[in-house]
């Protein structure tokens, strides 16, 4: 199919998105966790500017958390944003 809407990052995304309350989320080799809310603009939720952070894995949602783990051996839990 073609491409509906475009959301860049700062470096290659290589995991696919989850979907929860409506918010897409996804990770980047760039260390960030975005999301985006209908047709909204993406947004970074978190960037732990960490060396070696990066998020090439799916994400995880549970229990109102977003859980990511990182290339650098970190596994981060950061808690669902209410809204973007």
């Amino acid at each position: 199919g073609r491409a509906v809407r475009r959301f860049g990052a700062r470096r290659p995304v290589r995991a696919s998105p989850v979907i929860a309350g409506g918010i897409v989320f996804w990770g980047a080799t760039d260390g960030a966790i975005y999301g985006v809310r209908g047709g909204g603009a993406a947004e970074v939720l978190y960037d732990p500017r960490t060396p070696g952070a990066q998020f090439a894995l799916p994400l995880a949602l549970a229990d109102g958390a977003v859980i990511a783990s990182a290339s650098n051996g970190v596994l981060f839990v950061l808690e669902y944003p209410a809204s973007l």
